[in-house]
C-alpha cells in the first residue's frame, strides 16, 4: 500500500445518522456554554455595578450623615437659600437666639429709669412682649446733672455657678453719666447696696441681704462674691457671703495698682470667676484668690510685662500681654492657678467659631507685624518664627506646631476667628478672602483667588466656607457674601450683601450681620 494512503472508515447509514447527532448535541452544548459565560459576564457587570452603587450609596448616607452632625456643631449656621434676604431684629430677638442657643446663659437683667425705681426682670417675654417676670428693687440717687446724658448703673446681674435657672444680682443706687464724647462727666457714688438671687424660671427671691456698698459681683459654687473700692485704705475689698443666708465667709484685701486711682477702679475694673478661682482685674493688675479666699497669685498683670488684660474664655482664664517691644503673648491660666501649669502661647488667641472636634486639642494665635523682604520672597524657613503668621500648638504641651506666614490686619484671624472643621482650618487674610491650611501639618491646601471684603468674619454650613469678598457687578463695586467647596475653593454660591453689615456672627445656627457703629444686627437667610 502507497505511503500516502490513508485509512478511511466507511460508515452506512445509521452510524452515520449516529454521528450527525453526536455533532448537533456537542454544538447546542456548545451553544449553551457560550450562553451561560455570556450570562455570566452579565451578571458579574451587574454585580460590579449594584457593587459601585452599594457604595455610593454607603458614601452618599455616611456624607449625609456627617453633615447632619455638623449642622448641631456650635456655629454652624443653616443651609442658605438662593438669594440672601435681610431681616433686621430687635434686641429681644437676638437675646431670644442667644437664650435658645445656650439654655443655661443668665435669664435675667436690671432695667431702670432716671430717678425711678429699679427692677430685676427676665430676658423672656411673655406673648405681649413683655418681660415674663419683674421684682422692683433699690431706685437710683439722685441725678446732679442734666436728666437727658446718658447713663449706666453699677448694679448688675451674673448667672449663678450653682447651676441653670439662678441669677446673682447686686443692686445700688450708684450709676455712671457720660458725656456726648464719651468720658465720664459725672459719678454717683454707691451708698446702699444688696444682693438679690433670683429664680429666673418662676421669678421668685431665693434669698435677699444688704451689703457693703459694692461695685462688683462674682459667684462661685455655694458662696457669692462682693467687691468695692475702699480709697483710705488704698485698696479693692473681697468679701464672700453664703449663698443662701447671705453670712460673710472670708474677705480679702487686694492693694490698688501703683498709680490707680478709686474712679478708675470703679469704671474699669472687674471681678469673676475662672473655675474655682475668683479674679480681681484692675487697669494694671491682675489678682487671682482661691474658694476660700487665699492668695494664688498677682503675677499675671502689668511689672515688665507692659500691657496686660485678662478675660474669660469659658471658665478658663486668658491673659493677653504686650511688651515694651510690641510682642503679644497669650497665657492660658491654669485651672488651680498653678504658674508652672500654665501655658504661653506667641500671638494673640485666636478665637474658633466652629470645631467639629477632627484635630483635638489644636490652639490658634495670630502674630502681628508686616513680613519681612525674606518672606515674601519665601527665602525665610516657615520654621524660624519670625515674623506675622498664624500659629499652632498642642494645648496639651504648649508645642508650637506650625506657623503659616499671614500679614496682619484688623481683619485678620484674630478678629475674624477660625473654622476647625474636617481637619481643616479656615481663616481670613487681608490678602485672600479664605486661606484653608491642614490643621496638623501648616500645609495650605488653597487660597482664594480673589482679596477679601471689609465685612469680617468666616462662617460655614458644613458643605462650604462663606466669606465676604469685594467684587464688581453691574458696574458697581459692592460687598458680596461667597460660598467656596472646603475642598477646593471653587466658588459654590454667592450674592450681594445689604449695606451696613461690618461683622459675620452666627448665633443659634443663625446667620447675622452686624453694624459696628449701631451695633444693630441683621438677620441674613
Amino acid at each position: 500500500m502507497s505511503r500516502d494512503m490513508q485509512d478511511v472508515e466507511l460508515l452506512d447509514g445509521d452510524e452515520l445518522d449516529g454521528h450527525r447527532a453526536d455533532a448537533d448535541a456537542a454544538a447546542v452544548h456548545a451553544d449553551r456554554r457560550r450562553a451561560v459565560w455570556r450570562w455570566r459576564v452579565v451578571a458579574g457587570v451587574l454585580v460590579v455595578g449594584a457593587g459601585l452603587l452599594g457604595v455610593q450609596a454607603f458614601v452618599d448616607a455616611r456624607e449625609r450623615a456627617v453633615l447632619a452632625e455638623l449642622a448641631g456643631v456650635d456655629g454652624v449656621v443653616r443651609p442658605l437659600g438662593g438669594t440672601l434676604e435681610a431681616t433686621a431684629l430687635t434686641s429681644q430677638e437676638v437675646d431670644d437666639l442667644r437664650l435658645d442657643a445656650q439654655p443655661g446663659l443668665l435669664a435675667a437683667e436690671i432695667r431702670t429709669v432716671a430717678d425711678g425705681p429699679q427692677a430685676i426682670v427676665s430676658t423672656r417675654v411673655d406673648s405681649g412682649g413683655q418681660p415674663r417676670w419683674s421684682i422692683p428693687v433699690l431706685g437710683l440717687g439722685p441725678r446732679p446733672t442734666d436728666e437727658a446724658a446718658p447713663f449706666t448703673v453699677l448694679s448688675r446681674c451674673v448667672a449663678s455657678a450653682d447651676g441653670p435657672g439662678t441669677a446673682v444680682c447686686l443692686v445700688s443706687d450708684g450709676y455712671v453719666t457720660y458725656s456726648d464724647d464719651g468720658p465720664v462727666a459725672a459719678m454717683s457714688p454707691v451708698t446702699t447696696s444688696e444682693v438679690v438671687v433670683v429664680d429666673t424660671d418662676h421669678g421668685r427671691v431665693v434669698s435677699r441681704w444688704a451689703t457693703e456698698p459694692a461695685h462688683v459681683v462674682a459667684s462661685l459654687p455655694g458662696l457669692v462674691v462682693t467687691g468695692f473700692a475702699d480709697p483710705p485704705a488704698g485698696v479693692v475689698t473681697v468679701v464672700a457671703h453664703d449663698g443662701r443666708t447671705g453670712v460673710e465667709r472670708w474677705r480679702y484685701a487686694v492693694p490698688f495698682a501703683e498709680g490707680e486711682d478709686v474712679a478708675g477702679w470703679v469704671e474699669y475694673g472687674s471681678l469673676y470667676t475662672a473655675g474655682d478661682l475668683v479674679v480681681v482685674v484692675s487697669a494694671r493688675s491682675i489678682t487671682l484668690l482661691d474658694a476660700d479666699g487665699r492668695l494664688v497669685r498677682d503675677d499675671l498683670g502689668g511689672h515688665d510685662l507692659g500691657v496686660s488684660y485678662g478675660y474669660l474664655w469659658g471658665s478658663t482664664l486668658r491673659v493677653s500681654s504686650t511688651s515694651a517691644t510690641g510682642d503679644v503673648t497669650t497665657t492660658v491660666v491654669a485651672a488651680d492657678g498653678d504658674p508652672d501649669a500654665d501655658r504661653v502661647y506667641r500671638g494673640d488667641a485666636v478665637v474658633t467659631t466652629v470645631d467639629d472636634g477632627s484635630v483635638p486639642g489644636l490652639f490658634l494665635t495670630m502674630s502681628a507685624g508686616a513680613m519681612s523682604l525674606a518672606e515674601q520672597m519665601g527665602d525665610e524657613p516657615a520654621t524660624s518664627g519670625a515674623g506675622p503668621g498664624l500659629r499652632a500648638y498642642d494645648s496639651a504641651t504648649g508645642q508650637e506646631l506650625w506657623r503659616v506666614r499671614i500679614p496682619s490686619s484688623s481683619a485678620g484671624p484674630s478678629t475674624s476667628g477660625a473654622i476647625v472643621l474636617r481637619g481643616r482650618v479656615y481663616v481670613a487674610s487681608p490678602s485672600s478672602a479664605v486661606v484653608a491650611i491642614d490643621a496638623r501639618t501648616g500645609r495650605v491646601v488653597w487660597s482664594a483667588a480673589e482679596g477679601p471684603g471689609p465685612v469680617e468674619g468666616v462662617v460655614t454650613d458644613g458643605r462650604s466656607v462663606f466669606a465676604a469678598s469685594t467684587r464688581s457687578h453691574d458696574g458697581r463695586r459692592g460687598r458680596w457674601l461667597v460660598g467656596r467647596d472646603l475642598d477646593t475653593g471653587a466658588e459654590r454660591w454667592s450674592a450681594p450683601l445689604p449695606d451696613g453689615v461690618d461683622v459675620l456672627t452666627v448665633i443659634d445656627h443663625t446667620l447675622l450681620g452686624m453694624a459696628y457703629s449701631t451695633g444693630e444686627r441683621t438677620e441674613l437667610g
